[in-house]
């Protein structure tokens, strides 16, 4: 009970600490300057706590958009693939899309940002995205998925991870007699 009432009270701090920061600094100003300047923001996990400004029931409209602004902007100019992925794990559908157009950007050239991103379970994530047939998210999914060799985003489909579990699950076990 202590740890998960300590961690709401964290949690609670973080996002009034982001709320006051969109506020009264402008951290997207301050990401979309450079990928230096984004760099240490997505480091101490800024654009999610943003996420949590967005997605906070108690953000005004105008607080909402100020921080998924500054969200986009820190995307916009973020060029590491380890900054990105935990965004691919909590952001929204308003956001999501970006974040996904970015990584596509960033998959497209460097072989390691690919294996990290599918290593760190972004690939299994965006499999189980129900997007909407023609939108940018869907497009964007698209673009990653076909950066990949099929049966690799074949591996991550949800149904193809249930039907190997069926497939385990109702195998029979070899029995091997041996005599001495």
């Amino acid at each position: 009970f202590f740890f998960s009432s300590r961690r709401r009270h964290t949690r609670s701090a973080s996002v009034s600490w982001a709320r006051r920061c969109v506020q009264e600094t402008g951290l997207g100003q301050l990401g979309r300057h450079s990928p230096q300047h984004a760099k240490p923001l997505c480091d101490k996990n800024v654009p999610s706590l943003l996420l949590g400004v967005f997605i906070s029931q108690d953000s005004s409209e105008d607080l909402k958009n100020q921080a998924k602004r500054a969200v986009k902007s820190i995307i916009r100019v973020t060029q590491e693939i380890d900054s990105l992925i935990p965004l691919v794990n909590t952001a929204q559908p308003p956001i999501i899309k970006y974040v996904l157009e970015k990584c596509a950007m960033i998959l497209e050239k460097n072989v390691k940002a690919k294996k990290k991103f599918a290593q760190s379970s972004a690939l299994l994530t965006i499999q189980e995205i129900k997007a909407t047939p023609g939108s940018k998210l869907k497009a964007a999914i698209e673009k990653i998925n076909l950066l990949y060799p099929p049966d690799i985003v074949d591996h991550y489909k949800p149904e193809v991870v249930t039907s190997l579990l069926n497939k385990i699950t109702q195998s029979r076990p070899l029995c091997l007699l041996i005599h001495f």
